[in-house]
C-alpha cells in the first residue's frame, strides 16, 4: 500500500525555522526540505505587541571568546552553493522546456540580486564584528546574536514584505524593552538580508524539489504510455513495478502524474485504479492538484516577497535609521555647547564609535557612557570648548573621561599614545634600527677585502637604506592607528560654519579654511564680506578671535574688514 506521512508541524516559528541546525549533514546542500520562514502576519499593533514580547523573553550572555565565521555565516557560504546548483538545474530545465514553475522563473530572472545581497553580507558582517554582537544564551536561538531573532521574527510575521515602518516599529518596539547597542543597530540590514536569504535558500530547494518531482512523474507517465502500446503484459508488468518501487507520492509527483496519463488517454484502462490505488492512502486526484497549487503558489509569494524585500533594503537610507533608533545619538545631541547637531553625519558617526568603544572596554551601557560625557560637559557651563561633548570624546577631555568611566587601553592604543608622546624617539629610532639591519645584511652577504671598501659600501649604502627606513616607520605608523576623520558641519552659511567653529573648539587650521571660504565667497561675488557678514560676522570673528587666542585669527578679520 502506497505510504505518504504529512510532516509534522511545529507550533513555534523558530523551532520550524533552526530545523536545519541539528547537525552539520542538515546544513548541507543534501538537507531535508523545510517550510518557510513564516507565521501569522500580523497588525501594526499586534507587530509591537509581539517586539516587546521577543526582547522581553530574550537572555544575553557575554561575548563568547570564539574566532572565525559564526553558523550564521557558514550557512551563508553553503547557501550560496546550494543556489548556485539550483540555478544551473533550473536554467538547464527551462532550456529543454521542462516546466519549472513559476517560482523558479522569478528566481532565474532575480538570481543576480541574491548574489549581490550576499556578497553585501560578507562585506558587511566580517567575523571579528559577528563575533562581538550579543548572543542569546537561551531559546532556539541560543548562540546566535539577539539581532537575528529579530529579524527573523519580522520576516515572518509580516511574510517577508518588508518596509521602512514595519522595521522601524519593530526596532522601535523592541527597544521600548531591550535596548539595542550600536553595533547591532548597524548589524538590522545584514541580519533582514540573512533571513530573506534563507527564505529564497528553502523555496529554492522547493522549487528543484517540485522539478524532480515532475521529472520523475514524466518518466513513469512515459513508461505506461510505453507500456500500454506494446501489449496488455507489458502495462500489467509496468504497473507492477511501479507497485513495488514508486516514489514518495507527493502532492506534485501525483498531481503531474496522472495529469499526464490523462492527456495521453482519457479511457486508459488502469488510470481509475490507479486513482483509487493512490487514494487509498488518503491522496484524491483533486486533493493532489489542490496541495500542489497552493505549495507552488507559498513558494512564488515567498520568493517574491524576499526578492522585493531585498531590494527595499538596498534602497533605504540606514545612516538615517540608525540615528533615528540610536539611544546614544538622542543623547549626544544634548550637547551642552548645542554643536553637535549641526556636525554632519561622519562625524557625529564618529563620536558615537567613541562612546560604542569605551562602552565595550568598560563593559558598561553605552546610554551611561553618554551621560557621562553629558555630565563632563556640564560641568563647564562657561568654556565654549570643553561644553562640547567632542572635547571629551576626541580631544584633550579624553583621558578625564577614561579615568571616570575606568577605561583600559588596549595594548595598541597604549603604544600608539606613546608614540605619540615620543614622536621624535619613535620616528628616527625605527629609521636607525632598520638602516642597520640593510648595512647589517648587506656587509654579511658581501666579502669584504679591506676597510676602505667596507666604508665604500656603507657610504653607498647610506641613502637607500635610509629610504628603507623612512618607509618602515611610515608603514608602522599606518598600522598603529588608522586615519583620524576631521571633524566636519552642516553650514548654510560662512557666518554659521565661523560659530559652530567656534563651538566646537577648533584650532588654527579651522581658522585658515574658513578664512578661505569667505575669501572665495567674497571673489566670487564681487561685493565686500562686511555685506555677506554684516555685524553678526563681527561678531563671529571676535569669537573666534577670544577662542582661538592665536594670530590666525587676524586672517579671518582681516578678510571680513578688507576683502578686496
Amino acid at each position: 500500500m502506497a505510504t505518504a506521512t504529512p510532516p509534522k508541524t511545529e507550533k513555534n516559528i523558530l523551532k520550524r525555522f533552526l530545523s536545519w541546525t541539528g547537525s552539520e549533514e542538515e546544513g548541507s546542500r543534501g538537507a531535508h526540505l523545510v517550510a518557510p520562514i513564516r507565521g501569522e502576519v500580523l497588525g501594526v499593533d499586534r507587530l509591537a505587541e509581539r517586539a516587546r514580547a521577543v526582547a522581553r523573553q530574550e537572555k544575553i550572555g557575554p561575548p563568547p571568546q570564539r574566532r572565525g565565521p559564526g553558523p550564521l555565516l557558514r550557512r551563508l557560504d553553503d547557501t550560496r552553493a546550494v543556489l548556485s546548483d539550483i540555478q544551473h538545474a533550473l536554467s538547464d530545465a527551462a532550456a529543454h522546456g521542462i516546466d519549472i514553475s513559476s517560482a523558479g522563473e522569478w528566481l532565474l530572472d532575480n538570481y543576480y540580486i541574491v548574489q549581490e545581497h550576499m556578497r553585501e553580507i560578507r562585506t558587511a558582517l566580517p567575523n571579528k564584528y559577528y563575533q562581538e554582537l550579543p548572543k542569546l544564551t537561551t531559546g532556539t536561538l541560543a548562540g546566535y546574536p539577539r539581532v537575528y531573532e529579530l529579524a527573523i521574527e519580522l520576516i515572518a510575521h509580516t511574510e517577508g514584505r518588508l518596509d521602512l515602518d514595519n522595521i522601524t516599529l519593530f526596532t522601535r518596539e523592541f527597544q521600548r524593552v531591550s535596548q539595542l547597542k550600536l553595533g547591532e543597530l548597524w548589524a538590522i540590514p545584514t541580519m533582514l538580508r540573512l533571513g530573506l536569504v534563507e527564505n529564497i535558500r528553502r523555496m529554492a530547494l522547493r522549487t528543484a524539489a517540485r522539478l524532480a518531482e515532475v521529472q520523475e512523474a514524466d518518466v513513469w507517465a512515459t513508461r505506461m504510455r510505453t507500456a500500454s502500446a506494446e501489449s496488455a503484459d507489458a502495462l500489467s508488468q509496468t504497473l507492477s513495478t511501479f507497485i513495488d518501487n514508486h516514489p514518495q507520492l507527493t502532492p506534485t509527483f501525483v498531481a503531474r502524474f496522472l495529469g499526464q496519463i490523462r492527456s495521453y488517454q482519457t479511457n486508459f484502462t488502469p488510470l481509475v485504479w490507479l486513482e483509487q490505488w493512490i487514494a487509498e492512502d488518503g491522496l484524491s486526484a483533486e486533493d493532489a492538484v489542490t496541495r500542489s497549487n497552493r505549495r507552488i503558489a507559498i513558494t512564488q509569494v515567498t520568493i517574491t516577497n524576499s526578492i522585493q524585500s531585498l531590494r527595499m533594503i538596498a534602497r533605504l537610507d540606514w545612516n538615517e535609521f540608525v540615528e533615528s533608533q540610536s539611544i546614544t545619538e538622542k543623547l549626544l545631541r544634548d550637547d551642552p555647547a548645542h554643536v553637535y547637531p549641526d556636525m554632519t553625519f561622519a562625524s557625529r558617526d564618529e563620536y558615537r564609535h567613541v562612546v560604542e568603544q569605551v562602552a565595550k572596554r568598560t563593559r558598561r551601557d553605552e546610554d551611561s557612557i553618554a551621560n557621562e560625557v553629558l555630565a563632563l560637559a556640564r560641568e563647564n557651563p562657561g568654556d565654549a570648548r570643553m561644553g562640547h561633548v567632542g572635547y571629551w570624546l576626541v580631544a584633550d577631555g579624553r583621558p578625564a573621561l577614561e579615568e571616570r568611566t575606568a577605561y583600559q587601553p588596549t595594548f595598541g592604543e597604549r603604544m600608539y599614545r606613546w608614540a605619540k608622546r615620543h614622536p621624535s624617539v619613535v620616528y628616527f629610532g625605527v629609521i636607525s634600527a632598520v638602516t642597520l639591519m640593510v648595512f647589517a645584511a648587506v656587509l654579511a652577504a658581501t666579502p669584504i677585502a679591506t676597510m676602505g671598501y667596507a666604508l665604500l659600501v656603507v657610504l653607498l649604502l647610506a641613502i637607500p637604506a635610509s629610504e628603507v627606513g623612512v618607509a618602515v616607520v611610515k608603514s608602522v605608523v599606518r598600522l598603529m592607528r588608522e586615519p583620524v576623520t576631521v571633524t566636519s558641519f552642516n553650514c548654510s552659511s560662512p557666518v554659521e560654519a565661523v560659530e559652530v567653529e567656534v563651538e566646537a573648539g577648533g584650532g588654527a587650521c579651522w581658522a585658515r579654511a574658513l578664512t578661505d571660504q569667505v575669501a572665495d565667497i567674497v571673489r566670487a561675488q564681487s561685493i565686500p564680506a562686511v555685506e555677506i557678514l554684516g555685524e553678526r560676522g563681527r561678531f563671529a570673528a571676535e569669537r573666534l578671535r577670544e577662542a582661538l587666542r592665536m594670530p590666525a585669527t587676524a586672517l579671518l578679520t582681516e578678510t571680513i574688514e578688507n576683502p578686496l
